[in-house]
């Protein structure tokens, strides 16, 4: 039976094989000294083996020999204690050993190829080197412990096992994501030791090392910078070969007798002279010094000077030794951004930038005049002091989504200026980012475009009542054809009539009807601006009080009409028509808001100067002298959204049939005309104002003048022969009739050209043109013009829907004169201007 104090083989010669290897680690272990390391741990194994051996042969000889005698039992004990207390010792170094140890057996595949290897054993170094637990993973082998084991190391130490050569290298471990100085050897066949060492931190130190080695050398391959020194005269002793990078001068030429000022431009060197000197006798040192020098090929660069005096073993200066660094592009840039400040501060546009938390940092005078705040008020605080309630709430959070995304936000806002007004701006905002591309801060470009929009508005409003005004004047044309048939038919029926007869009444009706839609046309017509109107210069105050009855009348005896008037009003020029016009439809409104309760219009006309700051609040005015004349009711009021349609024609809020939508289009058109303004003010539930601005009219007062001339039937023969013109059929048949019950011979012709050809072939000589203006292909001018080639003393007699004074000159003799005859008329219209036109006739 094997004593108990009996040390084994395997164990000690392990421990003697790690303790040895520490040693020799100490004294510096590497790849060339491995067979030393081997043969030295092989003789300590065979010392150790051939101890036990000793031991256990002298124990066996002494036990046949000499059981009882004490001096052997002694020895032998002296012996195993002196073993014992190596292998702790040995044990202990093992333990505590600051290298990791492992003894590992190779796994090779059928073709004797290493494929894997096992942990045998392992020191607590070894633990601490690579984080793996020794317990988990003694018996285990390295790919179940570590999957990801890359190939290398298991090739590399198979090597070793299998040929038992010894390596040392270093590599870096994927899966323990460290690096590794590693010697490996041979202990047995088919087993390899490892000693590691983490040097992890001392790979990283050296490759921090390399990357700072190499962007110092890349600073240095780039930087513009020369060292150089001079004598107490200025002249170069020493310059580094980078001076040529800076100036285009090599060292040598430099040695070549240049003094320091040679290289500064000629009207700046007594400056720079004169500061040498004074550094010569004052001593010390100069930093940042800026300067100019102009280099070889004749540019002129900056450079940044430092410098301090040299001085001997006595204290005596012996010149100065310094460096340059080109500044060119700082300086550069320097001036960009002295511009680019400038150019901002100097901006109409207002310019801030804000925090990401949106505190305003910096605001240039623009913003001032923008907003109204100083800009010693807002710095410091949040941006949101120039917000309003007007601008929606998603339009502020669309914005800050888009800012934080890192992206340029454009977008109008209503804001709030510091006296309490609303304005819009157009503004763009942009992330500022810093060198590491994160937003530090915002820059918002702010432009007011309140005038451009209400220029925009009024624009828009204008080009869309034009349009409408077009068709409103193209429609009011062919309702006014319709009217003359009408008209016409109606006159000639009545005549047809004895008196007293029953249709008598119905034709008064069909003329009181005519007559309302002749009306009507004229509202068209006005509207768009093609209305007959006879300007004269009048006073409101003699104007409006004669037409209050009537205006009472109208509106009913519920609404109370008052009247307010300035002593010395001043005069304005309009058609006395259309003020009445304008005054009706007014009131007619303001009566409706009331909603059929009793209440008050109050009317008012007084004198008014309107500052270039009211003409903008108020509309598209000039700065001058106005009568404003308002009307002002205590009804409904008009909500804002519908404020912007009321005078839009066939706009109407009434009830179907109870309006026509004109009433306000012909007032905004009637304003247009005479060069005035409407304003509107009103707030629901509140009332309504309107305020009627018309420039002032120096012109005295015109007299109207009442001259009646009583209409009398044309003293026509049938030798007396019409060339009647039109290309509407039942206008031109209806014109015909009337003309034959005139007494007349009427040719016909449905357009210009087959005018022409009658003129041309009639054997009858034709007295009168009668031809509307506006026809296709050859319209009434035209045709007027070659008519009169053949017949020179013919008479023009224009018709139109429109006013006669839109009718363009005509090249006519100055003993005829073109007449013209409005749309739609009555039958005595007809008769009156034939009448004129052949009293006006010269003999044949």
């Amino acid at each position: 039976m094997k004593n108990r104090n009996t040390i084994s083989l395997s164990g000690a010669s392990f421990i003697l094989l790690a303790v040895a290897t520490t040693l020799l680690l100490a004294f510096g272990l590497t790849h060339h000294n491995l067979w030393l390391f081997a043969g030295f741990l092989s003789l300590g194994i065979l010392c150790v083996g051939s101890m036990r051996s000793n031991l256990g042969s002298k124990h066996a000889t002494q036990q046949n020999a000499a059981k009882d005698m004490p001096e052997n039992i002694l020895e032998k004990n002296n012996l195993e204690r002196k073993l014992r207390e190596s292998e702790e010792k040995f044990h202990y170094l093992f333990t505590n050993m600051m290298n990791g140890f492992a003894l590992h057996e190779i796994i090779c595949n059928e073709r004797g190829e290493p494929i894997d290897y096992r942990f045998v054993t392992a020191n607590p170094a070894f633990e601490k080197c690579t984080g793996l637990k020794v317990n988990d993973i003694i018996g285990k082998t390295v790919l179940e412990v570590l999957p990801q084991t890359e190939p290398f190391w298991i090739q590399t130490y198979g090597k070793v096992a299998l040929s038992g050569e010894p390596i040392h290298f270093e590599h870096f471990a994927e899966s323990l994501h460290r690096h590794y100085s590693v010697s490996a050897f041979c202990p047995g066949k088919g087993q390899f030791a490892c000693i590691m060492e983490d040097i992890t931190n001392h790979k990283n130190t050296i490759n921090a090392l390399q990357e700072s080695h190499q962007r110092y050398e890349q600073l240095a391959l780039h930087c513009q910078t020369f060292h150089w020194e001079v004598d107490t005269e200025g002249r170069y002793t020493y310059v580094t070969e980078s001076v040529e990078a800076v100036t285009g001068y090599t060292a040598a030429e430099i040695y070549a007798g240049k003094y320091f000022y040679d290289l500064v431009p000629e009207a700046e060197r007594a400056h720079l002279i004169d500061f040498f000197q004074k550094l010569l006798k004052d001593g010390g040192s100069f930093k940042g010094f800026d300067n100019r020098i102009q280099t070889k090929s004749g540019n002129i660069i900056w450079v940044e000077s430092s410098g301090i005096t040299i001085c001997d073993d006595t204290g005596t200066i012996i010149g100065v030794r310094g460096h340059d660094s080109d500044i060119t592009k700082r300086k550069q840039a320097e001036t960009r951004t002295e511009r680019l400040a400038e150019g901002i501060e100097q901006a109409a546009e207002a310019v801030i930038i804000t925090n990401k938390d949106a505190i305003i940092e910096y605001a240039n005078p623009a913003f001032t005049q923008i907003t109204g705040h100083e800009r010693t008020e807002v710095i410091g605080k949040p941006v949101g002091i120039l917000k309003s309630e007007v601008t929606p709430a998603e339009t502020y959070k669309h914005m800050w989504t888009t800012l934080r995304a890192g992206n340029v936000w454009r977008g109008q806002l209503i804001n709030q200026h510091k006296d309490g007004r609303l304005y819009t701006q157009e503004t763009t905002i942009s992330p500022i980012r810093n060198a590491h591309n994160e937003i530090i801060d915002y820059v918002s470009v702010m432009r007011d475009i309140s005038d451009t929009l209400k220029l925009q508005e009024k624009l828009a409003q204008a080009q869309k009542m034009e349009s409408i005004g077009r068709l409103a004047s193209g429609l009011a044309h062919d309702f006014n054809n319709i009217i003359i048939g009408i008209m016409g038919s109606s006159d000639i029926a009545r005549e047809k009539l004895p008196p007293h007869h029953p249709a008598l009444e119905d034709l008064d009706l069909i003329s009181d009807m005519t007559n309302r839609c002749a009306a009507l046309t004229r509202q068209l017509l006005t509207f768009g601006s093609k209305q007959h109107a006879v300007p004269v210069t009048l006073n409101l105050r003699n104007t409006i009080e004669p037409t209050l009855k009537m205006l009472q009348r109208l509106i009913g005896e519920s609404v109370q009409i008052q009247w307010q008037v300035d002593d010395n009003l001043w005069n304005i020029k309009i058609d006395a028509t259309q003020m009445d016009q304008i005054l009706m439809n007014l009131c007619i409104n303001a009566k409706d808001a009331l909603q059929h309760r009793n209440g008050t219009i109050c009317m008012q006309a007084s004198n008014t100067e309107l500052t270039a700051k009211d003409c903008e609040q108020i509309g598209n005015l000039k700065p001058g002298k106005y009568v404003c004349c308002s009307i002002q009711d205590d009804g409904c009021g008009i909500p804002l959204d519908i404020q912007k349609k009321i005078f839009d024609p066939f706009f109407t809020t009434k009830q179907p049939g109870a309006g026509t939508g004109l009433g306000l289009a012909t007032v905004y058109g009637i304003m247009q005309q005479n060069n005035g303004f409407i304003d509107l003010v009103s707030q629901p539930n509140k009332g309504t104002t309107i305020h009627l601005y018309f420039p002032r009219e120096e012109e005295p007062v015109e007299l109207p003048t009442h001259t009646q001339h009583p209409v009398q039937k044309p003293t026509s023969t049938h030798s007396n022969t019409v060339l009647l013109v039109e290309d509407e059929d039942f206008v031109r048949a209806m014109s015909k009739r009337l003309l034959k019950h005139l007494g007349f011979h009427v040719l016909d012709a449905a357009n210009g050209q087959e005018a022409l050809h009658l003129a041309t072939s009639s054997d009858t000589m034709i007295d009168i043109l009668l031809t509307d203006i506006m026809m296709p292909e050859l319209d009434g001018h035209e045709l007027s013009k070659r008519i009169r080639k053949t017949w020179p003393d013919i008479k023009v007699i224009f018709m139109s829907g429109y006013s006669s004074n839109l009718t363009p000159n005509l090249d006519m003799p100055a003993n005829h004169q073109a007449l013209i005859l409005e749309k739609p008329f009555r039958k005595e219209d007809l008769a009156t201007i034939l009448n004129k036109a052949l009293q006006t006739s010269t003999s044949r």
